[in-house]
């Protein structure tokens, strides 16, 4: 019996090199997809690479299921993302690989197999739901199904989420408020009152995020009184008040700037836009504990990023923004930024329609811009996908 030939060794470990490229880069992607850092023309190019490493996967056959089914084993949510994503979008996609991966998984790795079933055809995720047989359902395998259910279809109905929302684990809770944040209804103030002070920081932003899509006014008021404690684990409700709020939130952001959660003060302030942050940051870009903070707000509202200097911190140097430049950056930019609008990346924002934010703003901004309009059109703003692919984002969501 003879072993394999030297060209499928070759090919073997071309396909091997596509999927850990794509393990790389979906977990870029995951990473991204509110970077203040990423604008959409970024996004489309790491998708397109994306895409190709996918092909490659594809194109090398039996080589690349075999490749997929060691990866659906692998430790990490990205490398069973990486093998789910390249089974489920085969001509025929091999739905058994990934039905034993979801059975195997623990929460934490088959997170990333939700990726590849909301990114898979429409057709595939009623039937991958057939295949999974009884003895491998669990809470975490239903709410992975729901999940990818409320991105794709908006379909999921609010009873069906309930018993997930406040679930043992965070993971399951992350994934039921993520699909509310897509269904809805908003969390009514009792629901919302306990959500915010979730264990788990993703699910707290999940459920703040949630109650600004579906217009749950109660929102702000829970973030001020953030704001105004001033805790570690206040710090995504304070940035919360910061995307969401209006100019009338500066002066509790400003007095958070001194609190034990500074940096989401900062953080907050660079989402409010308000102009009247720009000495705070200013000063703030000059202190070493700050200064990434600080400078990133500054960056957010002015849309000009800062180089780095070296400063000694503790005995050691680190590169921090440039406290020098960043003023020089405002005495030329100040004269032409008017008081009166709210700035994010150098534009007036709220001058802007959906489809220039979703074009032209960075991730994150987009994203905060999109969830503010919601808010304050009381849940009835029209329905957006924000963690859709590149090409499909500004395309309303039509069920």
């Amino acid at each position: 019996m003879t072993g394999p030939s030297s060209d499928d060794l070759v090919l073997a470990d071309v396909v091997e090199e596509h999927l850990e490229e794509l393990d790389f880069l979906l977990e870029t992607r995951q990473g991204s997809i509110f970077s203040p850092d990423f604008r959409p023309l970024h996004l489309q190019r790491l998708e397109e690479r994306i895409e190709a490493h996918t092909d490659g996967v594809r194109e090398g056959a039996e080589a690349g299921l075999e490749a997929a089914r060691r990866a659906l084993a692998g430790d990490t949510w990205s490398l069973r993302a990486a093998g789910a994503w390249a089974c489920l979008r085969r001509p025929s996609p091999a739905l058994d690989l990934v039905v034993s991966g979801l059975a195997a998984a623990d929460d934490e790795t088959a997170l990333g197999l939700r990726l590849g079933l909301r990114h898979a055809p429409r057709d595939v995720l009623p039937m991958f739901a057939r295949r999974l047989p009884p003895e491998a359902r669990s809470d975490f395998s239903e709410m992975v199904l729901l999940d990818a259910r409320a991105f794709r279809e908006r379909s999921v109905p609010a009873e069906e989420l309930r018993p997930f929302l406040a679930h043992a684990s965070g993971a399951v809770r992350m994934l039921a408020w993520s699909a509310r944040l897509r269904c809805g209804p908003g969390p009514d103030r009792r629901e919302l009152s306990a959500a915010v002070e979730d264990e788990d920081a993703l699910v707290r932003a999940r459920v703040l995020e949630a109650a600004a899509r579906w217009g749950v006014r109660e929102v702000l008021g829970l973030a001020r009184d953030a704001a105004a404690r001033g805790g570690e684990r206040d710090a995504q409700a304070i940035r919360a008040l910061g995307a969401f709020g209006g100019a009338e939130e500066f002066a509790l952001l400003r007095a958070a700037v001194d609190g034990a959660a500074a940096s989401a003060a900062l953080s907050a302030l660079g989402a409010l836009g308000d102009l009247r942050a720009v000495p705070v940051l200013l000063s703030a870009i000059a202190v070493p504990g700050l200064a990434w903070a600080a400078g990133n707000a500054f960056t957010a509202m002015v849309g000009e990023p800062l180089g780095l200097v070296p400063v000694e911190v503790s005995g050691e140097l680190e590169r921090l923004p440039d406290p020098a430049e960043a003023m020089k950056i405002w005495e030329k930019r100040s004269a032409g930024l008017a008081p009166s609008e709210r700035w994010s990346g150098g534009r007036a924002v709220d001058q802007m329609g959906l489809a220039e934010i979703f074009g032209e703003l960075n991730l994150e901004a987009a994203r905060d811009a999109y969830l503010r309009s919601c808010l304050r059109a009381g849940g009835s703003a029209q329905d957006f996908e924000l963690e859709s692919l590149a090409a499909e984002r500004g395309r309303p969501i039509r069920p």
